[in-house]
């Protein structure tokens, strides 16, 4: 089924239920603008359920997205921990309600339209809590035979990196990696993860103790510079690499993910 047709396939599963009052969706959205394709669901189905998740109902409209950012239309419920949004860019997010934090948002689907293609089929990955940990065991192991395509290094000592761990408070998730290769290279797409010689804090960013709290870890694909997070700030989490374009604040760059999950991407994009 291709995307466009997902819409069109719920739409005639619908058929029959009783639709929405136009006026309950148009008061809805003046609190929380709504796109056209979603006031084609309410206009067949005033709460429709498929596959588990519900359309959030109108009366809930309202409070659920008063407490999302700005921009954010959320307009699904898992029924169970979190609510589906829409990003200013169109991304379907699972937000889990304790954490409704942009840097918390997990990306579920590229658009509405991807996302009902996953319902459709019954595909439920919002449901897999640990897919950062399930990353980060994928990367050791990738790590451990590296794939033709990257450039490794061979580890520096360990009393090396433990001396740069103390010194730039790097987490965890960067040491398991350096304990492997000191840096990385992926020729296909230019993206770089430094060695430790080349590891830099970023003292600009809030520190909670007594040093930096993130550092310039390489180079991201397009050639802007991935500031991987030591410590969990109000709107930015641990082990989250931001790219930070050349003259541009730590603050305005964009939240790739987990270092685990952006680095296995950068791995998989420079696969010939």
């Amino acid at each position: 089924m291709t995307r466009p047709d997902a819409m069109e396939h719920i739409l005639a599963r619908l058929d029959g239920e009783p639709g929405a009052d136009p006026a309950d969706i148009d008061r809805a959205a003046l609190a929380r603008p709504m796109p056209d394709a979603l006031r084609r669901l309410y206009r067949k189905s005033a709460d429709p359920m498929l596959n588990g998740v519900q359309l959030l109902p109108l009366d809930d409209y309202a409070d659920v997205n008063a407490a999302l950012p700005d921009g954010w239309v959320g307009f699904a419920d898992d029924l169970s921990d979190g609510w589906f949004a829409l990003t200013p860019d169109g991304k379907v997010v699972w937000l889990d309600r304790s954490d409704l934090r942009p840097v918390a948002a997990r990306q579920i689907a590229g658009s509405l339209a991807a996302f009902l293609d996953l319902v459709l089929a019954g595909q439920t990955p919002w449901l897999d809590r640990d897919a950062a940990m399930s990353d980060r065991a994928a990367l050791k192991a990738l790590l451990d035979t590296p794939p033709p395509w990257i450039d490794t290094r061979p580890p520096r000592p360990d009393d090396q990196i433990e001396a740069a761990r103390r010194q730039l408070h790097l987490p965890h998730v960067l040491l398991e990696i350096l304990v492997r290769t000191d840096g990385l290279f992926i020729p296909a797409t230019g993206a770089r993860l430094f060695g430790l010689s080349d590891l830099a804090p970023e003292l600009a960013v809030p520190s909670p103790w007594n040093g930096p709290a993130a550092s310039h870890i390489g180079r991201t694909p397009d050639d802007r510079s991935a500031l991987l997070m030591a410590a969990d700030l109000p709107d930015h989490k641990a082990d989250d690499v931001i790219a930070v374009a050349t003259g541009q604040s730590w603050q305005t760059g964009r939240v790739l993910g987990p270092l685990p999950t952006v680095v296995l991407t950068w791995i998989k994009e420079g696969k010939p």
